[in-house]
């Protein structure tokens, strides 16, 4: 897929899980697997091929009937698995177009989220189950396709770093660990009361905090397969 403009290709060093619909290496078109770009990881499309849209950009649709996308843990051993970062530094980006509240990305032990990312009407938030450790007021019901990444580059004051379209826009303390070794590995678009809703573009996830040209090549690289 061409990028914008000439832009650059997405950032490659550190890159661990990168989905995106449009590319047939991850969904060839058929079935209900979803083939991780980076680490080969296959995980299963609840809802079925319907959720998976070819054009328009490429994205994966899903609309709070049972949608969602599971993937499993990589390791058992949390000091190797892809998605357990505990207080490690992570980022992940994706482009996202707004269509109910919801969790959009969640991982955890089975019937528990120990670390989320929400996307509502008002807001961009992170956090567990019980509170938001990082909340971003923000207008997201507008119609339009638009980019995200949450860096946490470290533990303590300003180290987590909400952006949106290529531009920092909020810094925060997380004190959320990610540790998601368990039975339910991670879920997109789907947490543990149920799936949710919205159109999730080519998602991205680094074992370390993206900087600011990261973040921004990211955005460039993809965009105008969006409108942005």
């Amino acid at each position: 897929m061409a990028n914008h403009y000439g832009a650059k290709p997405i950032v490659s060093d550190g890159l661990v899980v990168s989905l995106d619909a449009i590319d047939n290496h991850c969904h060839p078109g058929t079935g209900t697997t979803v083939t991780d770009l980076a680490s080969g990881l296959e995980g299963t499309l609840e809802g079925g091929v319907a959720n998976v849209v070819k054009t328009g950009g490429g994205y994966f649709n899903f609309d709070e009937t049972g949608d969602g996308l599971d993937l499993p843990n990589s390791s058992t051993n949390p000091s190797t698995d892809i998605f357990s970062f505990g207080s490690n530094p992570y980022s992940i980006c994706c482009f996202y177009k707004y269509i109910g509240d919801q969790v959009m990305w969640s991982s955890g032990q089975t019937g528990t989220d120990n670390f989320y990312i929400s996307v509502t009407s008002g807001f961009l938030g992170l956090g567990n189950q019980s509170v938001y450790k990082h909340q971003y007021s923000r207008t997201n019901n507008d119609g339009n396709w638009f980019h995200w990444a949450i860096i946490r580059e470290g533990t303590g004051s300003n180290q987590s770093k909400w952006y949106v379209n290529g531009s920092l826009e909020s810094t925060g303390t997380d004190a959320t660990n990610w540790i998601s070794v368990g039975t339910q590995g991670v879920r997109l678009n789907r947490y543990s009361s149920g799936p949710a809703e919205g159109l999730v573009g080519p998602l991205q996830v680094y074992n370390k905090g993206l900087n600011a040209s990261e973040v921004l090549q990211n955005f460039n690289a993809q965009r105008g397969r969006f409108g942005i």
